[in-house]
C-alpha cells in the first residue's frame, strides 16, 4: 500500500512538473522578446554620413609598378592609361603614414610588342622605403569647385555608381555620375548638390527609402 502511494506521489509530481513546463513554453512563446531586427525596424538601421561639399580634387589614377632603385618605380601601362599621363605629371606614394613624393619623368612612345603595354617611369624626390612592387598615384588632371564625397559613400553594385542620401531619416538612392577621384574622394558631377547629408557607411544591406538612424562616429 505504501509502495502504492508512493509511486502515485511520484506520478503526481511528474505531471505536475510536465504541466508547468508547458505554461512556461506558452509564457515564453507570447513573450514580447526585442531582437536587433526588430530593433532596427523600428528605429532605423545606424548609419554613419557626411555631408557633400565643394572642393578642389586632382584627378588621379593608380598606376602599380616595380621600384627598380631607391627612388625609381618603372610600370608598364595600358594605351588607355598611357594616354592620360604625361611626363611631369605629379605622383605620390603613401606608406606607413609616409607619403613620398615624385614626377613621372618618362614615358615611351612605342608600345611593348609582347605585352602590348607602354612602360613609365617615375623618380621620386628621396629613396622609396617600401617592397618591391608598388602602387603609385598619378595626377591626371585638376578639378576646381567640385562637388566631392567619401570614396566609401560610392557604390558601383550593379554597374551603376550611386549613393544613398538621407533627409528625415530615410534614405533615397541615387544614381550619379563621377568627374574624377584619388586616394579619399569622389568628384560627382552630377546627381548631388552641396550640403546633401550622404550615406558613408556599409550599404549592402540599405534599400530605397529606408528608415534609418544617423548616429556618430566614435573617433
Amino acid at each position: 500500500m505504501k509502495r502504492i502511494l508512493f509511486l502515485l506521489i511520484i506520478g503526481a509530481i511528474y505531471a505536475g512538473s510536465l504541466i508547468w513546463k508547458g505554461e512556461q513554453v506558452k509564457i515564453a512563446k507570447n513573450k514580447d522578446v526585442p531582437t536587433l531586427y526588430r530593433y532596427w525596424q523600428e528605429s532605423g538601421t545606424p548609419v554613419y554620413t557626411e555631408k557633400a561639399v565643394e572642393r578642389s580634387l586632382s584627378d588621379t589614377i593608380a598606376v602599380t609598378g616595380l621600384r627598380t632603385t631607391g627612388r625609381r618605380v618603372k610600370s608598364l601601362v595600358a594605351p588607355r592609361i598611357a594616354s592620360k599621363l604625361s611626363v611631369g605629371a605629379i605622383a605620390r606614394i603613401t606608406k606607413d603614414n609616409t607619403i613620398y613624393n615624385g614626377k613621372v619623368t618618362f614615358i615611351s612612345n612605342q608600345v611593348d610588342e609582347l605585352s602590348g603595354l607602354f612602360e613609365i617611369v617615375i623618380t621620386f624626390s628621396k629613396n622609396v622605403v617600401t617592397s618591391k612592387s608598388v602602387v603609385v598615384q598619378v595626377e591626371i588632371g585638376h578639378l576646381d569647385r567640385s562637388v566631392v564625397v567619401k570614396r566609401e559613400a560610392v557604390s558601383t553594385r550593379g554597374g551603376k555608381p550611386h549613393l544613398y542620401i538621407v533627409k528625415n531619416n530615410q534614405i533615397s538612392k541615387k544614381f550619379v555620375s563621377l568627374g574624377g577621384n584619388n586616394d579619399d574622394y569622389y568628384a560627382i558631377s552630377s546627381g548631388v548638390k552641396v550640403g546633401d547629408e550622404i550615406v558613408i557607411s556599409d550599404q549592402r544591406y540599405l534599400k530605397d527609402q529606408q528608415k534609418v538612424l544617423v548616429v556618430k562616429r566614435v573617433e
